[in-house]
């Protein structure tokens, strides 16, 4: 009995020894990773510029990821302590008018090194005001007409749906052979809006799609009757506009691709 009660002082001593090895390295590995402290702030946006900063908790590479536009290579940036561990990314190449999401966190080193957590948010280019912009080309620079025309589409689309709008309303060219907008005459050229979300695509007739159930086909001249909800709709925007207005409807993953890997630049209208 004496033996066994002499064992207990050790045993407590090593129990706490251990807890507390245990504790530190817990500790140390909640701590592994480099964590956003402020920020993130996204700052001196200009039609196709804008400054991104954050700010760590130590020394650290600050990484960023864009979609939503066209964007130029992203850089990663250090976080260092003569800096009070704050780092900027130099966001170009940025479509005018367009809102882009971001996510961006701290790592330990380049690419492939632990990270911290991700903050993600969302910042606007400013519209463009040099070239052609979707405003001037086809609301005449009429800010209440646009905002009627969004609120029009707003109200008679389902809940969640996000709207773009693609084509040579954004780009002041027409893809086909790179004429500008209106160039056969004032309201020739269309405008093509792309509903995205599961219901907006529910919307359309099984045969009235380019991938089924993903990608459909635009409720147009051509083809009026894919999409019968969204008839009254498209006619009461062509009459505001004074122009043919197209709609079709996509998965977020189709102007993913279009937008961020094959370049082709579009505006969001309704997030």
């Amino acid at each position: 009995m004496a033996r066994i009660l002499g064992l207990i002082p050790i045993t407590i001593v090593l129990a706490l020894a251990t807890g507390g090895a245990s504790g530190a390295a817990a500790k140390h590995a909640v701590a592994a990773v480099p964590t956003i402290t402020h920020g993130v702030i996204v700052g001196d946006v200009t039609a196709s510029t804008a400054l991104l900063w954050a700010r760590a908790d130590r020394e650290a590479t600050l990484n960023a990821v864009l979609s939503g536009g066209r964007h130029g290579r992203i850089a990663q940036a250090p976080a260092r302590a003569e800096d009070d561990f704050t780092a900027r990314i130099q966001l170009e190449h940025l479509a005018p008018g367009t809102t882009y999401r971001y996510r961006a966190w701290f790592t330990l080193g380049s690419h492939g090194s632990p990270q911290g957590p991700p903050v993600k948010g969302s910042f606007r280019t400013a519209a463009e005001r040099d070239t052609a912009a979707p405003l001037r080309l086809a609301f005449g620079g009429d800010r209440d007409r646009f905002d009627e025309f969004c609120r029009l589409i707003r109200q008679e689309i389902p809940d969640g749906t996000r709207v773009v709008l693609r084509g040579s309303v954004v780009t002041g060219r027409r893809w086909k052979d790179g004429a500008p907008f209106d160039s056969e005459g004032a309201g020739t050229s269309d405008l093509d809006l792309t509903l995205v979300g599961d219901e907006a695509v529910a919307l359309f007739k099984p045969t009235g799609f380019f991938v089924p159930g993903v990608h459909s086909r635009p409720v147009s001249e051509d083809d009026p009757d894919i999409a019968p909800a969204l008839i009254p709709l498209r006619e009461g925007l062509m009459v505001m506009v004074g122009r043919p207005v197209n709609i079709q409807a996509s998965r977020d993953l189709v102007i993913r691709f279009r937008g961020d890997l094959l370049d082709q630049p579009y505006l969001t209208l309704i997030e």
